[in-house]
């Protein structure tokens, strides 16, 4: 007797939307129960946080080009969403001049897919 198998369904760019982990006979009829996206079965680990699959070649995703130099954020492709305290940004590729009105921590994430999200904390005096 043989143990699951594991599947990932990806989108065209690559970005992993499941991870199934099932007898082989039973994975194309669970897939197709879900999506219609293109499966290919893979071997685990696999985590969407860390891996992409490009072409359904699994892929390790690279680090984020983002990094936080003082009050500038450096680094962001354009394209990438910028998420401070909830709130989304889109952004032109350019730094981006972090600076707020009061006082305090504030928490901010960065996701320029295939790059992993990078997050971090921002300090306002």
């Amino acid at each position: 007797m043989t143990g699951p198998s594991t599947y990932i369904t990806y989108a065209e760019n690559g970005e992993i939307t499941s991870v199934l982990s099932c007898h082989h006979s039973m994975a194309e009829a669970i897939i197709r129960a879900n999506t219609e996206l293109p499966y290919v079965q893979i071997v685990p680990p696999v985590s969407p946080e860390a891996h992409y699959a490009p072409g359904g070649v699994l892929t390790t995703r690279p680090a984020s080009t983002a990094r936080l130099v003082g009050n500038l954020l450096k680094g962001v492709p354009a394209g990438a969403t910028v998420v401070i305290e909830g709130q989304a940004y889109s952004t032109d590729g350019t730094d981006i001049v972090l600076e707020f009105e009061r006082p305090g921590t504030y928490l901010i994430k960065v996701d320029a897919f295939p790059q992993k999200t990078w997050e971090g904390e921002f300090i306002e005096n």
